[in-house]
């Protein structure tokens, strides 16, 4: 059996978590011996106090470029390599010599990864990798350099001549396989696309094996409820939260929220306006068929759950990527994206209850449901293990 280092570089919420869990599972059962690397651990204690599975806190880099601090939407994936490392040799080297000490020290077969750039260079040529990503995180790999994601980009904002030279020079210090091109580390030995086509960033250049979301982001149609009634999925620290839980605690219409960090009193404010509040993540299936409505910061998986269940959305992005796949889920007319200057001001209690007594968009959101639905079951988990295991077994 294999031993298999598995997890994400970058990610925060429990999205990445969610994905993971089930295949680092999945590979215990049979019996090979698994090791649990994430971003974000105080953000999941609850979830990871339940799992019998060994951790590995990675390093917690993000580089502050001064190209991006002008336009901090990133015109592609290379733009984000600059923030995780690639931008600064020191940084960099420092980086990889943290993976290439976890590699010696675990001395994995096999690598699966979720938004894990510079994990991916420092196995480059080393162990093989199963890459898994949705949209924004599995860019394209088949060119000399990533596509352009940004509608309004035309380059990268980062010299990507810049990260490749730094990368080539970070695997000659360690003595490993030098890239030709900034992409060559994440032509994987797998490449498993995890979403649903609607929401892929690059949907006129994907190649990869199209797995689908997994099963805990995926739903079957549900018809509306009887009353209108919705469900806020938020992070307490974003900085606008408390901008839109002063608005949604006007909202006429019955509401649960779970906000991630909330303060007790922010919570006992909320149930003094009737809004039921959630302590841990609640089970989608039980949310999706009584709301109409999701008011989310855009995260694939709670995107994939709400789409496929028939449920208009709000999106208020925390991240760039966020605002893209608001912007997918707007032009399909089946939601909202509210920036961080228009939710400043914007009366969210009172969009939120138009989005949930819409009857056309909620038509338009069962329509995309129904059309998900009928191109038939995704085997998320399975192509996962079937893979992982030709590839040990070669």
């Amino acid at each position: 059996m294999g031993n298999i280092l598995i997890g994400y570089e970058y990610g925060l919420g429990m999205g990445h978590l969610a994905r993971m869990l089930p295949i680092a599972r999945a590979l215990l059962v049979r019996n090979h011996k698994v090791v649990f690397f994430l971003r974000n651990p105080h953000e999941c204690t609850k979830i990871l106090t339940r799992e019998n599975l060994p951790i590995i806190p990675v390093m917690n880099i993000r580089a502050n470029i001064p190209e991006l601090r002008m336009k901090p939407r990133y015109n592609s994936y290379s733009d984000f390599m600059a923030i995780a490392g690639c931008y600064d040799l020191e940084n960099l080297f420092t980086v990889t010599l943290s993976w290439k000490t976890l590699f010696d020290i675990y001395k994995p077969d096999l690598i699966v990864c979720d938004h894990s750039p510079i994990c991916c260079l420092a196995a480059f040529g080393r162990i093989p990798v199963v890459l898994i990503g949705d949209g924004f995180t599995l860019p394209p790999a088949h060119e000399s350099v990533f596509p352009i994601v940004n509608v309004n980009g035309t380059s990268t904002i980062v010299d990507s001549d810049r990260l490749l030279e730094n990368m080539r020079a970070v695997q000659k210090m360690h003595g490993h396989r030098i890239p030709q091109t900034i992409t060559e580390p994440f032509r994987t030995a797998a490449r498993l696309f995890c979403t649903l086509p609607e929401l892929d960033h690059y949907p006129l250049m994907r190649r990869d094996t199209v797995i689908g979301p997994p099963p805990n982001d995926l739903f079957e149609p549900v018809d509306q409820p009887k009353k209108p009634r919705w469900f806020a999925y938020l992070k307490a620290e974003f900085p606008i939260t408390g901008r839109v839980l002063e608005s949604i605690s006007n909202v006429k219409i019955p509401g649960e929220v779970y906000i991630n960090s909330l303060a007790p009193e922010g919570a006992e404010r909320l149930k003094r306006n009737n809004i039921v509040v959630h302590h841990e993540p609640p089970p989608m299936n039980e949310i999706l068929p009584r709301v109409s409505v999701v008011l989310h910061h855009g995260g694939n998986g709670v995107s994939c759950a709400a789409l496929s269940a028939g449920r208009p959305q709000v999106v208020v992005p925390m991240y760039h990527e966020a605002e893209l796949t608001g912007g997918f889920l707007r032009r399909m007319g089946v939601g909202h994206v509210l920036y961080m200057k228009d939710a400043q001001s914007m009366d969210i209690g009172a969009l939120i209850s138009e989005t949930a007594e819409n009857k056309a968009m909620m038509e338009r959101a069962q329509t995309v449901s129904r059309n998900i639905h009928a191109r038939g079951q995704y085997r998320f988990l399975e192509t996962c293990i079937e893979t992982c295991e030709k590839i040990l077994a070669g």
